[in-house]
């Protein structure tokens, strides 16, 4: 059951990878349905392959199985307890070996398609990193207002310091500190002088 859930996990990822290359400019959505459909398809023909040598395997184990019963069972001439004994072992033998033949090579087939279908995820992922990593970035335009109170005092930064914290202890806004120091983000370095606006009183 783990393995089948890393299955359909694995198709998760390439659909939620594939609807995001359309965001970006990737492929035509109906190219990438098509091929989707047609992973689907092909999956669909493994399970059903796949059904089959379960079902083969279960009418296998049913009939040793019924033939261990039938062994059980007291024989019209007289057999041994050791006999018997070495017949059910032989019975439950070939029982175990049957079950576990048909369960590795079914655990090999559904392991394959895994595998194959994460390397077209894998591929898929590749090819968005790149498309993304191609496109030229914009960068983005900083403007600063100069509506700000003239008056204030200076502050040197500390380690842990930031502008709302500062603002808060000189009684002046965010906004102001940035527009005055022209700071576009909320990074400040430790040393760094920075004017504080405040409204007089």
């Amino acid at each position: 059951m783990k393995r089948l859930k890393l299955f359909f996990i694995a198709g998760s990822v390439l659909l939620a990878s594939t609807a995001f290359a359309q965001q970006q400019g990737g492929r035509p959505i109906n190219v990438v349905v098509a091929d989707l459909e047609q992973d689907v398809r092909i999956l669909q023909r493994e399970l059903a392959a796949m059904k089959i040598e379960m079902e083969a395997v279960l009418r296998e184990n049913r009939d040793l199985r019924r033939q261990v019963e039938e062994a059980r069972k007291p024989p019209a001439d007289y057999v041994s307890k050791s006999e018997l004994d070495s017949r059910l072992s032989e019975m439950r033998r070939a029982v175990n070996e049957t079950a576990a033949r048909h369960r590795t090579e079914i655990i090999n087939l559904v392991s394959s398609e895994i595998e194959g279908l994460a390397s077209q995820t894998q591929s898929a992922i590749n090819a968005l990193a790149r498309s993304v990593e191609g496109r030229p970035r914009m960068e983005q335009t900083v403007t600063f207002s100069d509506n700000y109170p003239r008056t204030g005092t200076t502050h040197t930064v500390r380690r842990g310091d930031t502008l709302s914290g500062i603002a808060r202890r000189y009684d002046s806004r965010v906004e102001w500190i940035r527009n005055a120091n022209r700071i576009a983000g909320d990074t400040i370095i430790a040393g760094q002088e920075l004017f504080i606006p405040q409204e007089s009183n």
